[in-house]
């Protein structure tokens, strides 16, 4: 089994006076990855977030 490499990713989080926390994701290129298609993974040095890869 190939082993699939995985896009880090990084996150903006916005706050408002009185609104809630928005939170966007985004490659190192700044193009934005889906909530729902980042995975989170605990280290050592603490959590990581990478984008899923696309099913082929």
């Amino acid at each position: 089994m190939a082993k699939t490499a995985k896009t880090p990713v990084f996150f903006i989080a916005t706050k408002t006076h009185k609104e809630p926390v928005v939170v966007n994701f985004y490659t190192k290129k700044g193009e934005r990855v889906s909530f729902n298609a980042v995975e989170k993974v605990k280290t050592k040095e603490g959590v990581h977030f990478y984008a899923k890869p696309a099913k082929q």
